[in-house]
């Protein structure tokens, strides 16, 4: 016997056990600042790959192995403050990468600007969810914030972090 799909009862079995993930329902900060506290929009989670090097051991049988991993990027939307304190921190943080005087470029030391970024899940009713910690986190990219007097919305800044590992709880 074949029965038919229902959405609702897959809904209902999904509030029954937790519910399930939904969008803008994210805070984070910085460790190294966790009196700032922002609203994150949207977020790409942590990916991750496996490099390979093919290593041959016999004419006829080159084959790839695993040698490392390497994690991608994690972008996020940023919801911006009304007083331009987190857009302010975006900048401070980006800078204490790559500093940039007299048209000169020093990158820093690593020390000088990683930060954990720890970023708060919420679930609809409010409460905490989970937390996903990007360890030894530093800006990658900032993105442009756009400024119009048609648009009366929320302003939002794109963000790129890179770091070295990630953890759940």
């Amino acid at each position: 016997k074949v029965m038919a799909f229902n959405p609702n009862e897959m809904i209902g079995a999904f509030s029954g056990s937790g519910g399930y993930a939904r969008n803008a329902h994210y805070y984070a900060y910085f460790a190294s600042n966790p009196v700032l506290r922002f609203s994150i929009s949207s977020i790409n989670l942590p990916g991750r790959s496996i490099i390979t090097d093919t290593f041959q051991f016999a004419p006829e049988l080159p084959l790839a192995r695993p040698i490392t991993t390497a994690y991608s990027p994690v972008s996020f939307t940023a919801i911006l403050d009304g007083n331009g304190a987190v857009l302010q921190y975006f900048r401070q943080q980006l800078d204490k990468v790559v500093t940039v005087q007299d048209q000169t470029f020093k990158v820093n030391y690593p020390e000088s600007y990683e930060s954990d970024l720890i970023i708060d899940t919420y679930r609809t009713d409010g409460q905490t969810n989970g937390r996903i910690t990007l360890k030894q986190a530093y800006i990658l990219q900032l993105g442009d914030v756009q400024l119009s007097w048609a648009d009366d919305g929320i302003s939002t800044v794109s963000v790129a972090m890179q770091y070295r590992t990630w953890s759940t709880e």
